[in-house]
């Protein structure tokens, strides 16, 4: 009855109690289980202290890779420890659920070919790149107008409507899969 799951930054696991000797006999003394973890699952290695709980939660994990474990019944018989059974062998990738924050210094400037957009280069290590979304002056959401690489800090609207005013901010995307977006600069407005 061994489960694990990937969170944000960490692996949740949780098994049932075991109740029983391996010849059928109840538990007479008190119970505590020893986690182990594995990357290869192969070498298992014990991970903290045992615990008398039936879930313990792992925050000595990298988002994206995957985690084996598996559960030891550990009895205390008097002051010794008496390892029992290994349960079978569960396995859980964590995953990044925790944005980028957004990013700053965001400046917009006219140009003879349109409106050029600039931001401060985001310092976090995961940010894949950047999304500029334009709103006009009488809009309230404003739309995605482009992307660029997490090098780039710089975007041209090449695209801009005539005679208005214009607000941009910019979004900052991580390098998950299903990548985690920030939420939205402060705009910065320009008249075109």
């Amino acid at each position: 009855g061994v489960a694990a799951k990937g969170v944000d930054s960490s692996v949740t696991l949780s098994w049932q109690p075991v109740t029983q000797l391996m010849d059928g006999q109840n538990i007479g003394y008190p119970l505590r289980y020893q986690l182990l973890r594995s990357n290869d699952n192969v070498n298992f290695t014990p991970i903290g202290e045992t615990v008398s709980d039936t879930a313990y939660v792992d925050r000595a994990v990298k988002n994206g890779q995957t985690y084996h474990y598996k559960v030891q019944s550990v009895m205390m018989v008097k002051e010794n420890a008496v390892s029992g059974g290994l349960s079978g062998s569960v396995s859980a990738v964590p995953v990044d659920l925790t944005p980028p924050a957004p990013p700053s210094g965001v400046t917009v400037v006219r140009t003879a070919g349109g409106i050029k957009v600039f931001w401060d280069k985001s310092s976090e290590a995961d940010v894949n790149g950047y999304r500029i979304y334009r709103r006009a002056a009488n809009e309230t959401v404003a739309k995605r107008i482009g992307e660029v690489q997490a090098v780039y800090t710089i975007f041209e609207d090449s695209n801009v409507p005539e005679d208005g005013s214009f607000y941009y901010s910019v979004t900052a995307y991580d390098k998950m899969e299903t990548a985690n977006e920030s939420e939205k600069s402060r705009e910065a407005g320009v008249r075109h």
